[in-house]
């Protein structure tokens, strides 16, 4: 899927659309917008809503025809999705209003009542009685999930479901089933009744170069017939690189997705045939490249031919995946775009209490949100694993960076504790927050403009004879050090004898900056000495970042100078 921005010729608006990120600039006209209208693309307008309303109207269709629209006032300030918003547009819309730190407009009922969407689970369409089940969820009537080919529920939908045959509660069908999904939906009772049809089936199509779209469609259609197949539940269609804007291949409506020859060729497939190696290049195109699309082991369908085109089906597997989140020091302005994209797209967010509540703005009803007190880092990192393995994507947030004192290298412990298969099959990405320490040094100046590091003052999991011994190690090295951990009501003496350590070594006018609550509302800055500094102020909270023997201050601000003048 492309992001397209359509400005008017101004160039301010040129500045708001440049950026949001992913996305192609147009100056808008009728005709670049109908060109791209039914591209399953996002179409961002920047102008007034009614404007772009009046635009658009003509060129509506359905609900889930229709691209996902968004609208973005002159002056960047507010985030208006207008259409699909269960489709995406509300989760790009916050994404955007995030980075342009405007306010996303957020309108659908379900989102306002906090109660459960539905039809915004990705990855599924929703059909039936959608609207009076949105309704009947919000009074908190409750509902049984129907799962008969046990396919991948998302965890919201998992927890919330009831199994309960003995009192009368509505129903979820999750089906691609065509006969199964017509009879669920016309029983006759004031049962409340939705199938989440899954868009989980990859579609590999082969087709001669005089082949048409309709010789495609018309093969598709009897395919899925045969299979019982609802045509909802192809989520995209793979072929080979060649035929890639083949007429065959683009008249099927769906993301196109293709592989080189050589590709192709690696795929073992039931039915290859070394005939079609000698006129593409590989022995099969429609079984290969839908199983190397799906990453499925099987076919679901094995090829079936007309006379111009092939066909094959995969189930595509499911795979999870598990982003480990740095939220920087509290300020949502320091949070990186990558983060904000992956709390978006998560089935599943864990975090302790405080980080939740401080992106609470960027999650939706449709998403597990699980959080716990301080203390419980092994319980948040052993769920988000049990989550991964179940085929979620999770976002696990942290303060800071991830991986500087946070819940990164414990996950990754925890995973080298499971069975090599389970190991091998989770995909885990960290991504980097601005840390404490930067974020203090920030605030100071520039500390850290030479060789430093960074040294826990907690002794909970670490001797604090080994922290000693780092402390005169780089007291003795000339470092500059940032303390993290530094004091609590429990451990109030060891700043103390860090900085006496340190003093040993190091002149009473050295600077050491203490930063409380850095971007947060009760921020507190101070530049003080080795010899000046009251420890009685620093609390868990507080950064200290201590100078070395080159630091000094100018204009109230620390700075170590790296040697540039020098040179």
């Amino acid at each position: 899927m492309s992001r397209f921005v359509f400005t008017l010729k101004d160039a301010d608006l040129d500045l708001i659309a440049r950026r949001i990120p992913n996305s192609r600039l147009l100056t808008f006209n009728h005709e670049s917008l109908a060109e791209n209208w039914e591209s399953k693309n996002e179409l961002i307008l920047i102008m007034a809503l009614g404007a772009a309303i009046r635009i658009i109207a003509p060129l509506i269709t359905t609900k889930y025809k229709d691209p996902k629209v968004i609208v973005i006032d002159s002056n960047g300030e507010n985030v208006i999705p207008i259409l699909g918003a269960h489709l995406g547009a509300n989760q790009s819309a916050q994404e955007i209003a995030q980075l342009l730190a405007a306010r996303p407009i957020i309108t659908t009922s379900s989102d306002l009542s906090q109660s459960l969407a539905i039809d915004a689970f990705r990855g599924f369409r929703a059909i039936g009685q959608v609207a009076g089940f949105i309704t009947s969820t919000s009074r908190g009537e409750r509902f049984k999930v129907l799962n008969p080919a046990n396919h991948w529920l998302p965890p919201m939908l998992r927890s919330k479901a009831m199994d309960d045959s003995r009192s009368q509660l509505n129903e979820v069908l999750i089906s691609n089933k065509k006969s199964q999904i017509e009879q669920f939906l016309h029983q006759d009772d004031s049962t409340l009744r939705v199938v989440l049809i899954p868009k989980n089936l990859v579609l590999g199509v082969g087709a001669s170069s005089d082949a048409s779209s309709g010789d495609s469609r018309l093969l598709l259609d009897e395919v899925l017939g045969i299979f019982d197949i609802t045509p909802e539940a192809l989520a995209l269609v793979a072929t080979i690189d060649k035929r890639a804007n083949h007429p065959a291949i683009c008249g099927l409506d769906l993301p196109i997705a293709s592989f080189s020859p050589s590709e192709l060729d690696k795929i073992t497939t039931p039915n290859g045939n070394e005939l079609v190696r000698s006129f593409v290049g590989t022995t099969s195109v429609a079984e290969a490249s839908a199983l190397l699309s799906s990453k499925a082991n099987q076919l679901l369908i094995e090829k079936q031919k007309g006379p111009k085109v092939t066909i094959a089906i995969a189930e595509a597997l499911r795979e999870g995946h598990l982003s480990i989140c740095g939220l920087g020091p509290g300020s949502m302005d320091l949070v990186t775009p990558k983060t904000i994209r992956a709390l978006l797209d998560a089935d599943v967010v864990i975090g302790f209490d405080g980080y939740i509540n401080q992106i609470e703005h960027l999650l939706n009803p449709s998403q597990l949100i699980l959080s716990s007190p301080i203390g419980q880092e092994t319980k948040r990192a052993q769920e988000s694993l049990s989550h991964l393995r179940m085929g979620d994507n999770v976002a696990l947030v942290a303060s800071g960076d991830p991986g500087i004192y946070a819940l990164a290298t414990l996950v990754l412990e925890l995973k080298n504790e499971l069975p090599l298969e389970d190991r091998q099959s989770s995909s885990i990405s960290v991504l980097p927050g601005v840390t404490a320490g930067l974020s203090a040094a920030s605030l100071l100046g520039a500390p850290l403009g030479h060789d430093h590091c960074y040294i826990s003052l907690s002794d909970l999991m670490t001797p604090w004879k080994i922290i000693r011994k780092r402390i005169e190690a780089a007291a003795e090295a000339d470092f500059g050090i940032v303390f993290y951990n530094p004091r609590s009501k429990e451990r109030n003496w060891q700043l103390n004898e860090a900085l006496t350590i340190i003093a040993a070594s190091r002149p009473g006018t050295t600077p050491i900056g203490i930063v409380k609550d850095a971007y947060r509302p009760n921020q507190e800055v101070i530049v003080t000495t080795l010899d000046e500094i009251d420890t009685d102020i620093v609390t868990m909270t507080t950064t200290v970042v201590v100078g070395s023997s080159t630091t000094f201050i100018v204009d109230g601000l620390m700075t170590t100078p790296r040697g540039y003048l020098s040179k």
